[in-house]
């Protein structure tokens, strides 16, 4: 039990450094792929 809380801290500390450490490389990945940038504004206002 407090294995799998452990796992599931460690990934998500993970992920937000890599959200802390990867917004200019996301933002160019989003502005070089203007289709995928539509599409993802599509999915999101589906969502919300």
């Amino acid at each position: 039990m407090t294995y799998s809380i452990a796992f599931f801290y460690i990934c998500l500390n993970l992920f937000l450094r890599y959200l802390w450490l990867n917004p200019a490389f996301s933002a160019v990945r989003f502005n070089v792929h203007g289709i995928n940038r539509s599409d993802m504004q599509h999915k999101l206002r589906k969502f919300s």
